[in-house]
This record gives structure tokens, C-alpha cells and sequence, in this order.
């Protein structure tokens, strides 16, 4: 049978044969694919990619490696094919080895065996091991099974942008999927699909855990999307190094849930009240326009936790969209997605502490 080869080039130039290290700073060679069918994986400009890969993204006896000091992962892609034991092996020694200089994780393989997540130290035969990725600001990741970096070993005080995708093929009947799709975004959110938090003591909400791990996360988004089957276009971006920016027609937001951090009415007020004195009677915070204040003070007076959570439907019934999602295999009206996504919204809002109270003083 043909053995497709599957690249996967970091740093470039010719390489000799070594073993990595957990002090190595890049890894440059070629890996074998031992399935019918196709696959391919690329590296330039310090990404990693793979699409549709079976389980090979390497293995010392057929990857060339190559240590080089001046070269540094920042982009790991992973999206499609299967995860096992060997496979999740190698790929936790790469983020474990340039945790430092991670910025960006893409990580949808079709099927694993260890979860949704790769766990840094698997390589050292450590499942319940850490990492902290400090420079980590966005990583996708499928919504289910649900989880949270954390659960995995990864500690992420920068990340910024965390993307959950729902795969639209998981039913054979659009309207059913739908209704998992909805199932799997609300599960997510309280908690009752995720394992490790139903054994956790401390009463957090995964939102309310991840804000807390993550401080400077500024949304959660879900996005409907699919990687289970061959994509003859999405095997050439990887093979020319551009699967990066292919994935962008692969996927359509559909939801997301922003942090709302408010300075409290009261303080507002205080702010506000020297605008209206006399001339005779002015402090200097009477120097101050309402659009500095805007704009520059009560920025920085904002709390760092936030003090609510905001769900929305952000889809845009349109052609384009509606095309997008008969791609993605949900073939449905653009405005039925739409409409569920808004009523999952609301019933989410009681969770979330989303929609302020009709009572609640303010401006």
C-alpha cells in the first residue's frame, strides 16, 4: 500500500541525525505516516502543522531532528487525523520543550485515545504533570469532550482567546445536529460535561475557573466547524506551510461569552459630580472631559476579575454564512442557526450572571 510522507520542517536547511533533548529549542525533519490515504505537515517561520497525520508526527527512528538555538515554535496546528499513544508522546515533548514560546495552539484531531488536549509532560511518562506557557494568547481546541487547559497540566496566565469547536457532522440529520450542537455549548458552560470539574471541591463554574487561571482572557468563543474527513485542499496548505490561514474558511463563529469588567456606579458618580460644579467651586478632576474619562481613567479603574459574563450569537444571517455552514455539513437555514443560537443565549444568561437586573442602579 502507498505510505504517504508527511513533512514537518521547522527552521529549514539540511539536518543530522539526533535525538531531542529537553533543552533542544527546535525540531526540523521528516515524519513517516503509516496509513493509506493523505496527510501532511509542514514548518516555516517557527509553526508546526499537520493535517489529517495518523499518529506520526514523530518518532526517533524516522524523524531527523536537529537542535538550533535561533529558531522558536510559536505555532503548533494539529487539526484532523488521529492522536494515540506515540503520537500524543511526541507532540507533549515538542510544547513541553517550547512551552516558553508557544503563542498559539490549533489542536482538533478527529479521534485520540488520552483526551482533546495534548498533556506536556505525557513524553516523560507523567499524565498529571504541568506546564506554564507564559506567551500562550490563543488556542482552539474542540468543546467536547469539555475541559479546561488546566485539567490537562497546562497553566495559561496569558491567554486571551480561547476557541471551542463543534464538529457540524455529528449527526446525519441537520436539525439534529442543531440540537446536540446546543447540548454540547450549554453542557460546557455549566459544567455537567466536564469530568474533572464535577470532581472539583471549590464550587468555581468552568467560565468562572477559567477567568480565574486565565486573567487577561477576553472571550470565549464557539464555532462551528468539522475536521473528520479527507480535505485534498487543507493537505496542500499544510504541505506549503499555509494551514494556518486555510483553517479561516473551515469554521463560522457562532457564539460567544465575553467578560464584562465594570467600575461600580459609585465611583462613576464620584468621577462625574466635578463636571457640574461652578467655575468658583471646581476641583481639578472638573479639568477633566467626558471622553477622558471614557477613555482613560475608568479603563484604568476597571477590576481585574470580571463582574459578569455576557453570552451573545455573534452569526450574521447571510449568503456567505449560509454557504459556509452547508461547507461545514449543516445544511440549514442561516436564520435557524441564528434563532437557536439566540435562545441558547438566554437561557444561559442565569449561569453566566449575564443580563443585569432591572433594579441594579446605574447609569
Amino acid at each position: 500500500s502507498h505510505q504517504p510522507r508527511a513533512t514537518a520542517l521547522m527552521g529549514g536547511g539540511h539536518s543530522s541525525e539526533a535525538t531531542p533533548t529537553a533543552t533542544s529549542n527546535s525540531v526540523v525533519g521528516v515524519a513517516e505516516d503509516h496509513r493509506c490515504g493523505s496527510a501532511s505537515g509542514s514548518s516555516s517561520h517557527g509553526a508546526l502543522e499537520f493535517h489529517n497525520t495518523f499518529n506520526a508526527f514523530y518518532q526517533p527512528d524516522k524523524f531527523s531532528v536537529r537542535v538550533r538555538d535561533r529558531t522558536q515554535l510559536r505555532r503548533l496546528t494539529v487539526w484532523g487525523g488521529d492522536v494515540l499513544n506515540g503520537g500524543e508522546s511526541s507532540l507533549s515533548h515538542v510544547v513541553d520543550v517550547h512551552a516558553a514560546t508557544l503563542q498559539e495552539l490549533v489542536y482538533c484531531p478527529k479521534a485520540t485515545k488520552g483526551g482533546a488536549l495534548i498533556r506536556p509532560k505525557y513524553w516523560q511518562g507523567n499524565r498529571a504533570g504541568t506546564a506554564t506557557f507564559p506567551a500562550l494568547e490563543h488556542m482552539v481546541i474542540r468543546a467536547a469532550p469539555a475541559l479546561l487547559p488546566s485539567d490537562y497540566g497546562w497553566i495559561t496566565p496569558s491567554l486571551a482567546q480561547l476557541h471551542l469547536a463543534l464538529d457540524a457532522r455529528l449527526e446525519l440529520d441537520p436539525s439534529q445536529a442543531l440540537v446536540r450542537l446546543c447540548a454540547i455549548v450549554h453542557g460546557w458552560v455549566d459544567g455537567s460535561r466536564h469530568f474533572c470539574w464535577q470532581r472539583r471541591k471549590d464550587m468555581l463554574t468552568p467560565v468562572q475557573r477559567l477567568w480565574k487561571e486565565s486573567p487577561c482572557l477576553s472571550a470565549i468563543t464557539f464555532s462551528i466547524s468539522t475536521w473528520g474527513n479527507d480535505d485534498p485542499e487543507l493537505s496542500q496548505a499544510a504541505a506549503d506551510g499555509k494551514l494556518g490561514s486555510a483553517l479561516n474558511t473551515r469554521h463560522l463563529e457562532w457564539l460567544k461569552i465575553e467578560a464584562v469588567r465594570a467600575v461600580p456606579w459609585a465611583i462613576v458618580r464620584e468621577l462625574l459630580i466635578p463636571l457640574t460644579k461652578q467655575a468658583a467651586s471646581r476641583s481639578p478632576l472638573s479639568l477633566l472631559s467626558i471622553d477622558l474619562l471614557r477613555e482613560s481613567v475608568v479603563p484604568f479603574l476597571v477590576d481585574a476579575e470580571p463582574t459578569r459574563w455576557e453570552a451573545s450569537c455573534v452569526l450574521e444571517p447571510s449568503a456567505e454564512a449560509e454557504t459556509r455552514l452547508a461547507q461545514l455539513g449543516l445544511s440549514l437555514p442561516c436564520e435557524a442557526v441564528k434563532e437557536h443560537g439566540d435562545e441558547l443565549c438566554k437561557s444561559l444568561a442565569q449561569m453566566l450572571g449575564a443580563y443585569k437586573a432591572a433594579d441594579e442602579p446605574g447609569p
